[in-house]
């Protein structure tokens, strides 16, 4: 599986949006930046993390990176958006696919068309039509109940982009503007865990994915996971899951 990165091909700070044409199917892959894909029109089948998704018209797929996805047998023409956050908080609180209904599906489509007509010339003019896509995709039946607190999404934005790197809580409260006992504290009481439980259970969540839907060496499967020793990996792999990555894998592949 690819992994791409956004220093490839953009700033540390980036935001990209092109109308385009695809037939055909993808490997899984991943980015260590965030994706929408809003769908025109079209048909196949659009898989996050081993879950399948209809692809048709208003549907619109929000992948993270800590996603591994891929298209089979498309035939659809799309908006797709790729960028990072730019240390703002984006929000968490909707699943990774959305039918938007009939009525809503004309501003969102005129919103990202302007994104993309204006995303090489006003970068902070898109961040804004990026923002009120959010905030009409938050307004739908999907959205949760309760929204993470602003603070919380912040740091779980700033995770989800940083997780293969060696990061830390000192990092993470640098980047929102907390002191470290505070985030410390604040973050457990919010989501029920610690910081570094959320880091180390993204990271084993996603390199189990790897394991399970792409045919990546476990060599480069802990790398990508953000883990930095292998025999450590495989330790810790087995004493939560009971198996090692490799048992793992042959059992998920034969379920």
């Amino acid at each position: 599986m690819y992994i791409m990165k956004k220093d490839e091909l953009f700033m540390e700070t980036f935001i990209s949006a092109t109308r385009k044409i695809f037939i055909g199917n993808t490997k899984p892959h991943g980015h260590d930046f965030f994706e929408l894909e809003y769908i025109i029109k079209g048909s196949g089948i659009y898989e996050i993390d081993g879950k399948s998704y209809p692809i048709k018209e208003g549907m619109l797929f929000f992948l993270t990176p800590a996603d591994v996805h891929t298209i089979k047998s498309a035939d659809m023409e799309l908006i797709n958006v790729m960028f990072t956050s730019g240390g703002e908080m984006l929000p968490f609180d909707f699943g990774s696919a959305t039918e938007f209904p009939a009525e809503s599906r004309g501003l969102v489509y005129e919103l990202l068309s302007e994104l993309v007509r204006v995303c090489e010339s006003d970068r902070s003019y898109s961040r804004l039509l990026l923002k009120c896509v959010f905030n009409k995709l938050a307004h739908t039946d999907v959205a949760r109940e309760k929204a993470n607190e602003p603070y919380i999404s912040k740091t779980i934005t700033y995770i989800m982009e940083n997780f293969r790197k060696g990061i830390s809580l000192e990092d993470a409260a640098e980047n929102v503007g907390l002191s470290k006992s505070y985030l410390s504290d604040y973050f457990a009481k919010q989501t029920g865990i610690n910081f570094k439980e959320y880091l180390d259970n993204l990271r084993f969540t996603y390199a189990r994915t790897l394991l399970e839907f792409t045919d990546n060496a476990i060599d480069d499967v802990y790398q990508e996971s953000g883990f930095k020793d292998y025999a450590n990996f495989t330790r810790r792999f087995k004493k939560k899951y009971g198996c090692t990555p490799s048992e793992y894998r042959k059992k998920r592949r034969k379920s």
